[in-house]
Order: structure tokens, then C-alpha cells, then sequence
């Protein structure tokens, strides 16, 4: 009899303030909690933002798993329809993408297989690889051949987001890639399905399209959302700012010139309202929302407003400094945090902040957190705003919307966007010049919410941050969702193997 003791996790990149890399952190503590090692395969690591802290885990580096290695580079790009394009660039490329295509894939395949055979009885999660296959097709292809060698091992699709979540993107992808990539030609969208794989995804819709739109069976589908480590069941925040916090805000405001990004001091103070964008600025995040609305609320009410931007902005430039810019041209204070931040400060170090230092001194501000994107599985933005106490306003198209406000009972402002769009792209900024009446009531109704919400240390602003402290607490703590992860462990074990950690072993007792 072999014990569980220990799970593979395949993930493109580790470390960072990526949703991806952050939930696999809090997934590792809960198995290491479990008495479960996790061993980390990952193309890259993201130290620029401080030292991986693996604990008793292991790391397999395969570098080719990489979004920026040159080969993922290149096929990523060049998995595009170009409309311009004639029948003869469209078969030379095609011919160049499979050579480069089928190079990769072998090379990522013998290199995760090599990884995989060192524990050869374990399940293996895939995170995010097989289900977002347009990303990365080489990756998703290697590892589905994995699957297919493999009938005995028990592999995890783990789909925060997948291909069919994302129509607008996979129209515009070549004919001949979706066919490599894909499952199924009359449906190039469909998850891939074998009696070994089991997915694992974040929200009811997911769950609902897995088993009624490409019928994946019920019991290989499992529904968790991303969850957080709460300290304790009760809110706890500060009465005022640490001392050079707001210093550490001031100096970091940045500004677009001869395009290049600059910073200097801005002025704000205690009375300042601060509309925290905690999500990386990608063009799905929707971050110019977030300014269009501070920019509202401050012609309209004459109040000192800033935005305050957190994380990284690699993984697209080019929207981070069109933000930049537009906030710039609108006369707001753009702070951007996403070079200074560190993702831990075990030395205690005065000059170092993290991001949960931000949260936590953004509670002790008028702050409003701002999760605006239209797109995603769930948003870690959310759950993170929630655990620090900072009232938030959510874009109701987000599939977390519903379940965190109506099962989860959770008081967080659905901001409605589409009108808002419109306004932005027709540089339509003050509520005289826009003529739609739909567009004109989200924004005084945002206004209205804000300013009934933003004073921090009101009765009305620590009712609400108290009541959904509580309510994620029950719902979205990495504590309240170790029953449904236990569940998983179960079905996904080999039953003829002694379970490693008694709280699990307990689950397969008759």
C-alpha cells in the first residue's frame, strides 16, 4: 500500500501578483496543511517582486512551459488571422508554425514526462494549460498527449478561465491552430475529455457549461472558487495609516512623458479618496472604467481623488501607458505601485511594502476597491479587497458576481460599463455631454454609493466591510473551502491506496 504524500501542479509561470501564480500558493498551503508536498512544474519563475518562498515543496523548471520563451512567443503570435493576408503568406506560415509547432511540443513533453515519471502513482493538476490552449498551444498539446500515454494516472484540469470564455479572441485564431489544439472540429471551444481527467473550475456558469454544453460528466466536474487565508473569523483593521505610507503613495505618482513613464510627488493627504485598482492593468481589466468613474466623482462632488494602480505592468505596456495617459489628460492622480511592491518582507525591511501592507493601510484611507474587469473566472481582487475590509464596487459581468451576491450574501456595488465604454471611446468625460440616460444613472448612482461608503471609520462603511469580512469568511477563506477540496482528493485518490493524511483517509471509510 503507497501513500499520497505528494501532487504534481503544472503551472506556466510561478511567483509574481498574477491570480494564477497567487492561488497556486494559497492551493499549496492547504495540501501542505493536508500533509500533501506539492512539486511545482513551471516554466518561469517572477523574482524581480522577491525571493519564491517553496517552503518543503519542490521545483521543476521546464523552460519551454514559458509564455516569453521564444517558441511560445512565436506561436502565440502568429496563431492570428491576419485579414489582409492572400492564400500564399497564409501556407508559408502555416508551414512555418507547425515545424516550429511540433518542436516545441516534443521538447515540453519530454521534458514534463521526465518530471512526471520521478513519482509515478500521484495526480497531477494542470493549471489553467489544457484550458486556455490558444494561449499556449504547444504546452496544452504536450501535456493532452500526457493524458492520452497515460490512462492510469489521474490528471486535474484546473480551467480559471478556458477557451470558450474568451469567443472574441479564438474567432480571430487560424483555422489550421484550432484544429491542433482542440478536442473536437465541430466545436473548437470544447474541453478536452478522457476517463483520467477530472476539471476543476471556479463559478456555477463554468460548471454548467462543462456538463450541459460539452458533457463533461457531473462527477468529473468540481466547483471551487478561489479562496484566501483569512488570520481570523473576526475584521481586524488599523485606526490610521502606518507612518510614511502615504509618502510611500505620494512620490509614486506617475505620469506619461515623451512616452516614457515618470513619476513624481503628488499631493494627497488623509482626506484624500483613494479608487484602488488591485488587478493588473491587461485590456480585460478594464482599468480606463476605473478612471472614467474616479474622474465623475471628482467634477462632481469637488473632492481630492486618486487612483491607485498596484500591480506590474509587463504583460501589456501598451494599455498600462494608455491608462497612464488618459488619467493624466483628465487631471488625476495616477498612483502606480506595480514597480516598488515586493510580494513578502520577512526582514521587516522599513522601505519594503507588500502588496497586503497596501490593503491594509488602504483600510485605514477613504478608500473604494474597483474590480472592473468584464471577464475571468472569479477575481482574487475581489476575495483580497473583502479580507482587508475596503468596500468595493464589482462589474456585474464578472461570473463571481452572482454567487458572491446572492448565495454568499455579500454587499459589494454592481457598476454597470457598457454605456461607460461608449463615453470613453467618444471622449464623452462630463455628464453634460453624455446623452444616454442609461449612462447618465450609472454614474450618479456610482456617486451616490461612493460617497456613503468611502469615509473610513463611518457606522455605515464598518457595517458593510464587517458584514462581508464575515460573509467571505464562511464562503471564501481557504479554511471554508477545505471540505469541497477534501471531496476532490477523494474522487481523484486511486481507492486501493492508503490515504497519507487521516482527515482524508477518513472520507473513503464506508
Amino acid at each position: 500500500m503507497s501513500n499520497l504524500k505528494s501532487v504534481y501542479w503544472i503551472i506556466a509561470r510561478i511567483g509574481g501578483f498574477d491570480g494564477v501564480s497567487i492561488q497556486t500558493f494559497e492551493y499549496m498551503k492547504l495540501l501542505n496543511r493536508l500533509g500533501i508536498k506539492v512539486n511545482i512544474v513551471t516554466g518561469l519563475e517572477q523574482t524581480e517582486f522577491g525571493a519564491i518562498d517553496y517552503g518543503q515543496n519542490q521545483r521543476f523548471l521546464v523552460e519551454r512551459l514559458s509564455f516569453k520563451h521564444p517558441d511560445s512567443a512565436y506561436l502565440y503570435k502568429n496563431s492570428f488571422a491576419d485579414e489582409n493576408e492572400d492564400n500564399d503568406n497564409y501556407q508559408k506560415q502555416k508551414i512555418k508554425w507547425e515545424e516550429v509547432f511540433k518542436k516545441h511540443k516534443d521538447e515540453i513533453k519530454k521534458s514534463i514526462e521526465e518530471v512526471l515519471l520521478k513519482e509515478k502513482d500521484i495526480p497531477i493538476f494542470v493549471h489553467n494549460m489544457i484550458s486556455l490552449r490558444h494561449m499556449h498551444p504547444a504546452a496544452a498539446v504536450a501535456i493532452k498527449e500526457l493524458i492520452e500515454k497515460y490512462p492510469d494516472r489521474v490528471f486535474i484540469n484546473f480551467a480559471p478561465d478556458s477557451d470558450w470564455e474568451r469567443p472574441e479572441r479564438l474567432k480571430r485564431v487560424r483555422h489550421y491552430v484550432k484544429e491542433t489544439i482542440s478536442s473536437d472540429s465541430a466545436d473548437f471551444s470544447k474541453p478536452y475529455n478522457y476517463n483520467n481527467l477530472y476539471h476543476l473550475v471556479l463559478n456555477r456558469n463554468q460548471r454548467k457549461v462543462f456538463k450541459k454544453t460539452y458533457e463533461i460528466p457531473s462527477k468529473k466536474i468540481f466547483e471551487i472558487p478561489d479562496f484566501l487565508d483569512f488570520e481570523s473569523p473576526e475584521l481586524e483593521t488599523l485606526d490610521s495609516p502606518e507612518k510614511d505610507f502615504l509618502d510611500y503613495l505620494a512620490k509614486n505618482c506617475a505620469y506619461i512623458k515623451n512616452g516614457e513613464l515618470n513619476y513624481k510627488k503628488c499631493d494627497i493627504n488623509e482626506a484624500t479618496i483613494f479608487f484602488l485598482c488591485p488587478v493588473r492593468p491587461i485590456r480585460r481589466k478594464k482599468i480606463k472604467a476605473s478612471i472614467f468613474f474616479a474622474y465623475h466623482f471628482k467634477i462632481n462632488t469637488q473632492k481630492k481623488v486618486a487612483i491607485v494602480l498596484t500591480h506590474p505592468e509587463g504583460d501589456d505596456v501598451d494599455y498600462f501607458n494608455e491608462c497612464v495617459s488618459f488619467a493624466n489628460n483628465l487631471n488625476l492622480n495616477f498612483i502606480f505601485l506595480g514597480r516598488s511592491l515586493k510580494l513578502s518582507n520577512k526582514e521587516k525591511k522599513k522601505d519594503v511594502w507588500t502588496l497586503n501592507d497596501v490593503y491594509k493601510n488602504m483600510a485605514a484611507l477613504n478608500s473604494i476597491g474597483m474590480v472592473t474587469s468584464d471577464s475571468g473566472g472569479w477575481e482574487n481582487a475581489i476575495n483580497e479587497l473583502l479580507r482587508a475590509g475596503i468596500p468595493l464596487l464589482v462589474n456585474p459581468k464578472l461570473e463571481s458576481y452572482v454567487p458572491i451576491t446572492q448565495s454568499m450574501k455579500i454587499n459589494i456595488f454592481g457598476l454597470h460599463l457598457t454605456k461607460c465604454y461608449e463615453s470613453i471611446k467618444n471622449l464623452q468625460l462630463k455628464i453634460s455631454d453624455t446623452s444616454d440616460a442609461r449612462a447618465i444613472l450609472d454614474i450618479k448612482k456610482f456617486i451616490s454609493w461612493v460617497e456613503e461608503h468611502y469615509t473610513v471609520h463611518s457606522d455605515k462603511r464598518n457595517k458593510l466591510i464587517k458584514h462581508n469580512y464575515t460573509q467571505a469568511y464562511c464562503n471564501l477563506s481557504s479554511e471554508s473551502k477545505k471540505p469541497d477540496f477534501l471531496k476532490l482528493l477523494q474522487v481523484i485518490t486511486p481507492l486501493n491506496k492508503e490515504i497519507y493524511n487521516p482527515e482524508i483517509k477518513g472520507l473513503h471509510a464506508k
